[in-house]
């Protein structure tokens, strides 16, 4: 059904009118279990055989055409991967560069105060080896004065000595003889003593140009430590800018090439409700290409039946005579895979199902699905469970739990006895509550509750519905899919009550749903679907109830002969209605009836009852007295109704 929306007027389009030669559309499910239905399966496979042999024409190219259908999606689809890997590598080169740019920002930093606490100890050591070199220098100078001084004073030696070699005395002057060599040894001795302090000073200052050289190369040591430091302090931050500028092509490069084919993509970004309403990576393309592909499927199982017709009609013979093959159980199970390829999807429940399958062994069915399974007991699904090689569960903990014949008490002390947990035997298991628990992906509703991939998105009910249910079981977490509107309203009728069942609001009902005829006669049409559900938790009130709408020709009846469009609300799970009527009863000689009903341990009776009303929910009861029981199930769905309605609900 198609919506659109203009300027805030909401207009519904019809639904599509089939073509006028769709008479059939296939045995793709039919009712099974029980030997009645298991017998119409048989009849229907021998109207297919017949159909093969007489009508159907052979078209063996359809296996080509399939495979050109399979392998366009199998194109689309690795298309698509390959979209989602290259998004999912950019997403991570994004991180990285994000990373290492921070990295990068940090190191650099932490060179930078490195190199200040490098530079500042190494111009300290420069000045301090530079005041070394200058106290050097010094001392040279000093040390160089000295040696002049020597120098001159050598000289000055020579020249007295040369003075006296021209003053020396003849051989026969004995007394000038003895004092020229007494100055000569004089001038001797200073010459030695000079040519010794020259030695010692010549000695030290060479020692102090060693150690000027020492200095001066200890000096252009530092200078070079400094520029090395520098250099590979910048060689670090350019390799780090080297890799991000790799990493910046690598994103570049993928954001151009995603950007030349536009995907929806998974967006975690998004707000709750658009995330959970998108669909990423396929679109309108991939559904077409899905259903054009599935299509030609269906015409190559009616080609590939037509091929092996013969063993269809042994397949449905084997099963009608069983017991003659219980020695060759193999037979009895090559006889059901030719069923299930004739008929993919045959339903049952538990209770038939060890019937039907009675003579099949472990794994002896591909796949099992198991709907409603908040409702179905884990024993009564053991022996489906244990034919079976895969098993998908659907079903909704927070709505009806599964209906026990026997007492809890006694069930806690079965447990007890044979050392059953709680888990699987008491009043809250369920197939699903068994499976969510083993579940790998899921979420936790609270500390303890474990759900198991939850579907958040409803597609079922309007507003203010939807509200209700999300209010009262789901935390808020549920997200509408329509923004068109539905109505709904609480109406306060009171009266006394004979067993929960109150004659008001039973008139009331019946002339809402006379008014409800009057704009529509095929709600009263037995050969349209129903159209108006009316649901009480309590059995005596829906069977009063159906009584009363008799007198209108209202109440619908089923094979079983118990109504089928009015009852408790377990009756109708699963099931949905344009309309629906939630009758409360009581009084307030039945408080603790009201309690049990919509008490705040118990939402699910009200979740069950709004969420079968696709378009209306209408609430029938004392308002009063509902609001008295001081229940958080009746505050919020007050507080749903006052919001959508105004006021007159507060």
């Amino acid at each position: 059904e198609w919506i659109k929306k203009e300027v805030g007027n909401y207009i519904e389009v019809p639904k599509a009118i089939p073509y006028e030669d769709e008479k059939h559309w296939g045995l793709f499910s039919l009712e099974g279990g029980k030997k009645e239905n298991m017998s119409g399966i048989i009849t229907a496979l021998k109207h297919v055989e017949n159909y093969l042999y007489n009508a159907y024409e052979s078209s063996s190219d359809v296996y080509a055409r399939f495979l050109e259908k399979y392998r366009k999606q199998c194109k689309y689809k690795e298309e698509r991967q390959r979209i989602a890997e290259n998004h999912a590598e950019l997403l991570l080169l994004q991180k990285e560069i994000e990373f290492k740019c921070i990295k990068l920002e940090k190191k650099r930093k932490e060179l930078e105060c490195e190199f200040k606490a490098f530079k500042e100890k190494n111009n300290a050591d420069s000045i301090k080896i530079k005041q070394e070199s200058s106290d050097i220098e010094g001392k040279m100078a000093s040390f160089s004065n000295h040696i002049e001084k020597i120098l001159k004073e050598k000289e000055n030696i020579h020249q007295a000595i040369q003075a006296l070699q021209l003053q020396k005395p003849s051989w026969f002057q004995f007394a000038a003889k003895k004092e020229f060599k007494e100055k000569m040894r004089c001038f001797s001795e200073e010459l030695l003593e000079l040519l010794a302090k020259e030695k010692e000073l010549n000695l030290e200052y060479s020692n102090l140009k060693e150690g000027k050289r020492r200095i001066t190369k200890a000096l252009k040591e530092n200078e070079e430590k400094l520029s090395c430091k520098r250099k590979e302090n910048d060689s670090i931050i350019q390799l780090g800018n080297k890799e991000i500028r790799a990493l910046s092509d690598k994103i570049n490069a993928l954001s151009m090439e995603l950007e030349r084919k536009p995907v929806q993509r998974l967006d975690m970004y998004k707000e709750y409700d658009a995330l959970q309403l998108s669909n990423p990576w396929f679109d309108e393309e991939y559904r077409v290409l899905q259903s054009e592909l599935f299509i030609e499927a269906l015409k190559v199982r009616k080609q590939f039946l037509y091929e092996n017709r013969k063993s269809i009609k042994a397949a449905y013979r084997i099963w009608s005579r069983q017991k003659e093959y219980l020695e060759k159980k193999e037979v009895i199970r090559q006889a059901w895979n030719w069923i299930n390829m004739v008929i993919p999807v045959i339903g049952s429940t538990f209770a038939s199902f060890s019937r039907m399958c009675e003579n099949l062994g472990e794994g002896s069915l591909g796949y099992l699905f198991v709907d409603e399974a908040g409702q179905a007991l884990p024993q009564a699904a053991v022996g489906a469970l244990f034919r079976s090689k895969q098993v998908m569960v659907v079903g909704d903990p927070a709505q009806i739990k599964p209906v026990l014949t026997l007492d809890p008490s006694i069930l806690a002390m079965l447990g007890k006895h044979y050392g059953v947990s709680n888990k699987y035997l008491s009043d809250s298991a369920s197939v699903q509550t068994l499976v969510d628990a083993i579940s790998k992906f899921g979420f936790y509703k609270d500390e303890d509750e474990w759900i198991g991939i939850p579907l958040w998105v409803h597609r079922r009910c309007k507003n203010p519905m939807f509200n209700i249910s999300n209010a009262i079981s789901y935390g808020g977490n549920m997200v509408q899919s329509t923004a068109v509107p539905g109505k709904a309203s609480w109406y306060d009728v009171k009266g006394n009550a004979t067993d929960k069942y109150v004659k008001e609001q039973g008139d009331f009902l019946k002339e809402k749903i006379l008014e409800l005829i009057k704009q529509n006669p095929n709600i009263v049409n037995k050969g349209e679907k129903d159209l108006i559900y009316v649901i009480s938790p309590f059995r005596n009130v829906a069977y009063q109830l159906s009584q009363k709408l008799r007198e209108i020709n209202f109440t619908r009846y089923g094979k079983d002969g118990k109504p089928s469009n009015i009852g408790t609300v377990h009756t109708f799970q699963g099931k949905e209605a344009d309309i629906v009527f939630l009758v409360l009863g009581c009084d307030e000689k039945s408080r603790g009836a009201a309690s049990w009903a919509v008490g705040t341990d118990n939402p699910n009776i009200m979740n069950v009852a709004a969420t079968r009303a696709k378009e209306e929910f209408y609430i029938i009861g004392n308002r009063k007295l509902y609001n008295s029981i001081n229940s958080e199930v009746i505050h919020q769905t007050n507080r749903v109704l006052h919001e959508f309605n105004g006021i007159e609900n507060a």
